[in-house]
């Protein structure tokens, strides 16, 4: 049970790391727009 747990948490930093990285992708397309 431990595991999965651990294994859930994994997944859950895995899918809000992809969401920060989009979110600095268009914040980097935003300032380049800007220039």
């Amino acid at each position: 049970r431990e595991e999965e747990e651990s294994e859930n948490r994994k997944r859950k930093k895995g899918r809000s790391s992809i969401s920060s990285a989009r979110r600095s992708r268009a914040a980097s397309v935003h300032n380049q727009s800007e220039r």
